[in-house]
């Protein structure tokens, strides 16, 4: 009888796994026409998740090149900006003292060398 009964139970198992598998493909066509993606099936999606394992391509690595150098450019940016900011203050202040010198010399040094 156990003889029996084991084809049986194999026989109601595969079945319930058709079942499923057929639920799951109907399912996934049902997602596709409601999202508007296109319709893939389950070895289609094994295929893209080994191609992910893939090492990296030539444009993925230009990719990666482009954005390192774009990164580059725009510390450069930055670099060169504060630079431009701490000159620019160090003048201003060079001229501010300048000035006051100058302001200083004329009020007070000019006026005693004339009446000598």
């Amino acid at each position: 009888m156990t003889a029996n009964h084991n084809p049986e139970e194999d026989l109601r198992r595969r079945e319930q796994e058709l079942k499923e598998r057929e639920m799951s493909v109907r399912l996934r066509e049902l997602e596709a026409e409601v999202y508007g993606k296109s319709e893939t099936s389950h070895t289609e999606a094994r295929e893209v998740e080994v191609v992910t394992d893939v090492p990296p391509t030539k444009s993925s690595f230009k990719r990666t090149l482009r954005k390192i150098v774009n990164v580059g450019k725009f510390l450069a940016v930055v670099v060169a900006v504060v630079v431009a900011v701490r000159i620019a203050m160090w003048l201003a202040m060079a001229l501010m003292i300048g000035s006051i010198a100058y302001i200083s010399y004329e009020l007070f040094l000019k006026g005693d060398r004339s009446s000598r």
